[in-house]
């Protein structure tokens, strides 16, 4: 490949990047953190939690292909993204005369980063100045990624 055409590679990417970003939901999580620790630290742990994420979709994304055909991994990619529309759809808060009714979210305290460790009650150690729950965050908050 050619410098040329390895640059051109690099700015479509950098570019579509750019387009998908705003508004995704790792994104404001960051945003929100870089407002609560050194943005470095955070930086750090979500790029380590995203090269984790990107390595086991690497490794599973050859598996998947080395087992199915394209055909059969197009058909489940359909089948995904349809349930996922129904559960979606499903899952939209009813409305009332008032508009729309949700739990209001909660709101920080401005304490130390609280993160609990998904469907138990153990909270995770505030390691190496907020490292680790910040890892465990955008962790957590990829794996709910469709994309």
């Amino acid at each position: 490949m050619s410098d040329a055409s390895w640059l051109t590679v690099v700015a479509i990417a950098f570019g579509a990047q750019l387009a998908v970003l705003p508004g995704e939901k790792v994104q404001f999580i960051i945003a929100g953190l870089a407002t609560r620790y050194h943005p470095l630290l955070v930086v750090s742990a979500a790029g380590a939690a995203f090269a984790g994420w990107t390595a086991l979709e690497v490794v599973f994304g050859g598996l998947l292909q080395e087992v199915l055909s394209g055909l059969v991994l197009d058909l489940l990619t359909a089948g995904m993204f349809a349930l996922f529309a129904v559960l979606l759809f499903r899952s939209t808060p009813e409305r009332d005369h008032e508009g729309t009714r949700t739990d209001g979210g909660v709101l920080g305290t401005g304490g130390e980063l609280d993160v609990k460790i998904l469907l138990t009650d153990r909270q995770v150690p505030n390691v190496l100045g907020g490292f680790l729950p910040i890892f465990v965050m955008m962790v957590a908050g990829g794996f709910g990624d469709k994309t």
